[in-house]
C-alpha cells in the first residue's frame, strides 16, 4: 500500500486536495489553508419537524469568561415543504430565552424549522456555550408497513388469467391519528413498465391502528416476471405533496414479485 492523504471540506467538491507517495515507504505531508473567522461562529440545528403546531422556543447559554466580551444571538428559520427557507426570527438575544412561537411561525406554511446560534468574542475568542435550545411542538403521525401484523399473497407463480391477490398491513406506530389513508398500487411488468393499478382512499387510521388493504390484479397479457408496488400515504396528485404529513416515508413502500405462466390452452 502506498501512503495517501485526502483533505476536503464536507459538501464542497472543489475543496479536495490529494497527496500520495511514490513508494510504500514514502513519508508525505499535506498543507491546506483553513479560511475562518476565529472571532465569530455559527451553529445550525438539525431540521426540526414536521409539525402541525409550533408552540414555544426555549434556549439557554453561558459565558466561560467575562460576559461583557461576548455577543450571542439566536435565529429561527421556517422551511416550506418544497425546501425553501425563510428567516422568521432574527438575532434573538438574552434575556429573551423563552418565546411563544404562535405569532412567528405557522405549521401550515412551515412544517419544518431550524435554529441558528451566532456567537462573537473579539477580546479573548472564547465563545458562549449553548446549554440548550428546544422547540416544543405537536408532532405528526407515523405509519409503517407491518408484514407481521398481516400479509397475504396468492401466489408466487400463477397461470395467465388467474388473479394475483396481495394484502399487506400498515400500522400507525405514533401517538397521533391519521385521517383517511391514501394507498397507491402500481404494477411493474417484465419490461419494467409501470402502470397505476389503483389509488385508494381507505378509512381513518388512528393511533395504534392496524389497517390491512387488498388489491387484485388481472394477469391476462402480463406473462413473465411482474411485481406489485404498494405505497402508503403517497403524493396526492392534486396537491403535489404527500397526502398527509408524516414523520418518515421510507417504511411506506413494499414490492412483491410474481410470475405469470403463459396460458397455452387451445
Amino acid at each position: 500500500n502506498y501512503p495517501y492523504i485526502l483533505f476536503f471540506q464536507k459538501g464542497n467538491e472543489f475543496s479536495a486536495i490529494e497527496e500520495w507517495g511514490s513508494s510504500p515507504t514514502d513519508e508525505i505531508d499535506l498543507f491546506a489553508n483553513l479560511d475562518a473567522d476565529y472571532k465569530t461562529g455559527n451553529i445550525t440545528s438539525t431540521t426540526i419537524g414536521p409539525s402541525v403546531n409550533w408552540e414555544t422556543l426555549h434556549w439557554r447559554q453561558h459565558s466561560v469568561d467575562d460576559p461583557n466580551y461576548d455577543e450571542v444571538a439566536l435565529s429561527l428559520f421556517g422551511i416550506h415543504t418544497n425546501g425553501n427557507i425563510d428567516t422568521l426570527i432574527s438575532n434573538l438575544t438574552p434575556p429573551e430565552y423563552d418565546l411563544d412561537l404562535s405569532p412567528y411561525i405557522s405549521a401550515s406554511e412551515y412544517p419544518y424549522a431550524k435554529l441558528e446560534l451566532y456567537t462573537r468574542d473579539d477580546s479573548v475568542q472564547t465563545p458562549p456555550h449553548i446549554d440548550k435550545w428546544q422547540i416544543m411542538h405537536e408532532g405528526v403521525p407515523e405509519t409503517a408497513l407491518d408484514p407481521e401484523a398481516g400479509l397475504f399473497f396468492y401466489n408466487d407463480t400463477i397461470l395467465e388469467g388467474e388473479k394475483a391477490v396481495f394484502s399487506l398491513a400498515t400500522h400507525n406506530v405514533s401517538d397521533y391519528d391519521m385521517d383517511s389513508l391514501l394507498i397507491c398500487y402500481m404494477l411493474q411488468d417484465r419490461n419494467n413498465n409501470f402502470d397505476t393499478l389503483a389509488l385508494k382512499r381507505c378509512r381513518v387510521h388512528p393511533s395504534g391502528d392496524i389497517l390491512m388493504d387488498t388489491i387484485e390484479v388481472e394477469t391476462i397479457g402480463k406473462t413473465g416476471l411482474n411485481s406489485i408496488w404498494m405505497e402508503v400515504n403517497p403524493v396526492n396528485p392534486q396537491s403535489g405533496n404527500y397526502d398527509q404529513l408524516e414523520q418518515y416515508h421510507f417504511n411506506n413502500f413494499a414490492q412483491k414479485f410474481f410470475y405469470v405462466i403463459t396460458d397455452r390452452t387451445n
